[in-house]
């Protein structure tokens, strides 16, 4: 969030990207295993439905280390489960 609030203040997209990516990689000197795609590093990879600079954009799939990981956790679960609940309001009484 960091970065892309960057963007909204003047930062070009592409270095804001690159400083989530690459230039990570080279502080902490590890550019030669990640922060690009390039043959022989590390695959992590994100599939996004838009932008990835933006909070209303959402993941689709994600790769760490070239393994596929599932984007469910039993928070998500229980989101699908009760997002279509009916708002039944209920009411307590007190008998002070």
């Amino acid at each position: 969030y960091a970065a892309a609030r960057s963007v909204s203040f003047g930062l070009p997209a592409e270095q804001a990207l690159r400083g989530l990516t690459l230039s990570a990689a080279e502080i902490l000197g590890l550019q030669d295993k990640l922060g690009s795609l390039d043959a022989g590093k590390r695959a992590d990879l994100i599939i996004t439905d838009g932008d990835p600079m933006q909070i209303v954009t959402h993941v689709e799939r994600m790769w760490i280390g070239g393994e596929e990981m599932p984007l469910s956790s039993h928070h998500t679960q229980l989101y699908w489960q009760f997002k279509n609940r009916s708002k039944a309001v209920t009411t307590t009484t007190s008998d002070d």
